[in-house]
């Protein structure tokens, strides 16, 4: 729903309104699933391709494990 301005997630291209679809390779069904597996992402310190949607197209973002 929001991104911190300043914030590691927003420098790699995370935008408010955002809907995260899917982190690795594995589909997101909520804001749990989300915060579990970012949080794995940011224990591993690697890398993690997010894919999203925004404004109608799905993108993806590689995020870093310091924005994870």
């Amino acid at each position: 729903m929001q991104v911190e301005p300043g914030s590691p997630a927003e420098e790699q291209g995370v935008r408010a309104g955002d809907v995260i679809l899917k982190i690795g390779n594995r589909k997101v069904d909520s804001v749990e699933d989300a915060v579990k597996l970012l949080g794995a992402a940011k224990t591993d310190k690697k890398p993690v391709l997010v894919q999203v949607e925004r404004d109608g197209m799905a993108r993806f973002l590689a995020l870093s494990a310091k924005a994870a």
